[in-house]
């Protein structure tokens, strides 16, 4: 993005965000509130560089790796496991330990394919799913 770039962005979209300082020690486990339009996802997404900064003095360094769950539940057209496993290798006792923790035990006895049942986009599905919070897990 060149600089009147930039400078055309600022001025078609107020900055709600400025001389934001933020130092997370390593390891810690933290999470962001406040008022509607306060700025959380904006720092959020700022952290994640997902958000302009146009700033010439704004940085964002990271050491480690960082997850963020969204706002919005995201779930794949996939298999119930394939959801849960998201692309990481099957490990039967870590496995176990989530479906313990997620409270989903006896829900799977519920679905038609146990944890091969396939989920997205079918309302019944759906609906079973905001009932779980198997986005959350």
């Amino acid at each position: 993005m060149t600089e009147g770039d930039k400078q055309d962005l600022q001025q078609q979209v107020p900055i709600v965000l400025r001389d934001v300082n933020v130092c997370i020690p390593q390891g810690q486990l933290i999470g962001c509130c406040g008022a509607v339009g306060a700025g959380k996802s904006t720092l959020l997404s700022s952290l994640l560089a997902e958000a302009l900064i146009v700033n010439e003095g704004g940085s964002v360094a990271i050491r480690g790796s960082v997850a963020y769950v969204s706002q919005q539940a995201w779930i794949q057209s996939a298999t119930l496991k394939d959801n849960i496993l998201f692309g990481t290798e099957y490990d039967e006792g870590r496995y176990r330990e989530v479906l313990h923790a997620a409270c989903l035990e006896a829900d799977l006895e519920t679905l038609p394919a146990g944890d091969e049942t396939f989920i997205g986009g079918l309302l019944s599905n759906a609906v079973w799913l905001a009932k779980h919070h198997v986005a959350c897990m």
